[in-house]
């Protein structure tokens, strides 16, 4: 099994210039907010206590939350691991929102984002999810983009076909190694 993100580490590198200790709290910062949501999404839908994130994280938390309010967001799945095809890799959200009966929301707690980057993995992602048909192949994916700022809520294109070929590229560099 390889993940996702492993996969298009050979067409997306990680950037060699990026100081360790920034790279260590992306790292942490992204945990964090990633573990507060999907606390939280449980308490939307169960209910039981509000969970708590550090006061630092709390302005992330705050734009989730608008957008859960905004776009009417019920949670369906959160953090759903998934593989097939030899691919691993985690769905961050289903949900329903006002727009959509059902669609794939990835997360992003960043400064900025790659697009091709997160087309490809989210649609690697989604195909995870029709593979164990939870979803179809004709759902919606967006992102969720989340900053100090508030949040951007984008349209994602479905680039499976092309996260395919990145695969197959993959899989003949590792087959050469041997």
């Amino acid at each position: 099994m390889k993940s996702v993100t492993k996969i298009l580490s050979r067409v997306f590198p990680m950037n060699p210039n990026i100081p360790k200790a920034v790279l260590e709290s992306a790292r942490e910062r992204g945990t964090a907010v990633h573990e507060w949501i999907e606390s939280y999404n449980k308490y939307l839908v169960e209910g039981g206590d509000r969970p708590i994130i550090p006061l630092e994280y709390q302005i992330y938390a705050d734009a989730y939350k608008k957008w859960v309010e905004e776009y009417e967001v019920v949670p369906l799945h959160t953090e759903l691991k998934l593989s097939d095809d030899g691919v691993v890799g985690v769905i961050d959200m289903i949900c329903k929102t006002k727009e959509h009966d059902v669609v794939v929301v990835d997360f992003k707690i960043t400064y900025s984002y790659d697009l091709p980057y997160v087309e490809l993995q989210t649609s690697a992602y989604k195909h995870l999810g029709v593979a164990h048909k939870i979803i179809s192949e004709d759902t919606p994916q967006k992102l969720l983009h989340i900053s100090k700022t508030g949040y951007t809520y984008v349209d994602l294109n479905d680039e499976y076909e092309l996260f395919k070929k990145i695969k197959e590229i993959d899989d003949y560099i590792d087959s050469r190694k041997k």
